[in-house]
């Protein structure tokens, strides 16, 4: 990563966000009452940032055969933000075995040098890929407050390592904390800004598991593994699908409603994953990507099932839109 780093630094001397995107309105947070088996699970969005990154970044201008590093340079070389910030969600579930927390949303100190101190190079590379605003509103803290007063968390997922998705892994208590290895071996060269976000946690590493063949569950054949079974009903996994990142993680949940995919940035928007679609992201590989999305194309068409993103404005509207027009089911 040293010779891009230099090559970027060259590049980017003076290159910055040169205007404002449109700030876009979130719906205030909302719980969704889901059942499996009768029994209640909470699902609650909760919303804390926005994220204005480039718009190279969001229309992928690139071509899907691009190097990594050549996409990453061309977002932070360029100077043009997308016309929309975008909402940076994390997702508590309640569970009957307890709370799970996707994700940790958005740093609160991301304005404040100081605390970037232990990584000027990652500080750079940040801030010229996006910005980010949260407000005390939106902060982690102040809403597990309010969602989660009894300040229990049984695990915490990181769906991939980026800033957005990490910021505050070191302010919340939790019995397990995961994240996927690949991420971790690749480090700031993929805006995993571990020293900041990460050092001195203890985190379970998360790999793909080959699948047993006579494994015959849907969505473990979906992905082609034995997941991490978070529950004894085995009904919330956390699944090896690197793509976007290396060590990209995606959480299931099953329900009597139908199976719910919180699926980080595979894609911004579920209409993302269509055949011939635009696929936005920074993403490590495209191709892998691009084979994901077939994959749940194919799972989608057979199966009761919403893709939950982490930076869709609209998501709490589909996640009741999908909730009230299953509720009938079992």
């Amino acid at each position: 990563m040293g010779i891009h780093f230099l090559i970027i630094i060259l590049f980017c001397i003076t290159c910055s966000f040169n205007r404002n995107s449109k700030d876009i309105v979130v719906p205030e947070i909302d719980k969704f009452t889901f059942t499996l088996n009768k029994q209640k699970i909470e699902i609650i969005p909760i919303d804390t940032g926005r994220i204005q990154i480039k718009d190279c970044h969001f229309s992928n201008c690139l071509s899907d055969d691009t190097s990594y590093p050549r996409r990453l340079l061309s977002i932070v070389s360029s100077s043009e933000p997308a016309l929309e910030k975008l909402p940076i969600y994390t997702f508590l579930i309640k569970h009957p075995t307890g709370n799970f927390l996707i994700d940790t949303g958005g740093d609160l100190d991301w304005d404040n040098d100081e605390s970037w101190s232990c990584s000027a190079r990652g500080r750079f590379l940040s801030k010229k890929i996006a910005k980010v605003e949260v407000t005390p509103n939106q902060d982690i803290l102040y809403n597990l407050r309010k969602y989660n007063p009894e300040n229990d968390i049984n695990s915490i997922i990181i769906t991939h390592g980026h800033f957005d998705h990490t910021a505050n892994l070191k302010r919340i208590q939790s019995k397990n904390k995961f994240i996927g290895e690949g991420d971790l071996i690749n480090g700031d060269k993929i805006g995993t800004i571990e020293c900041k976000f990460l050092s001195g946690i203890d985190l379970k590493k998360v790999n793909k598991k080959e699948r047993i063949s006579s494994d015959t569950d849907k969505i473990n054949i979906l992905f082609d593994q034995t997941p991490i079974y978070l529950t004894e009903d085995n009904s919330l996994r956390i699944y090896s699908v690197p793509g976007h990142t290396p060590g990209s993680l995606v959480v299931t949940l099953k329900t009597d409603q139908g199976d719910l995919f919180f699926i980080g940035d595979i894609s911004f928007q579920d209409t993302e994953i269509e055949e011939n679609s635009i696929v936005p992201g920074m993403h490590f590989s495209i191709k892998m990507v691009r084979d994901i999305h077939t994959r749940l194309r194919s799972y989608i068409k057979t199966n009761t099932s919403l893709l939950i993103p982490s930076h869709d404005k609209n998501i709490n509207h589909k996640i009741n839109q999908f909730r009230n027009s299953n509720l009938n089911k079992k």
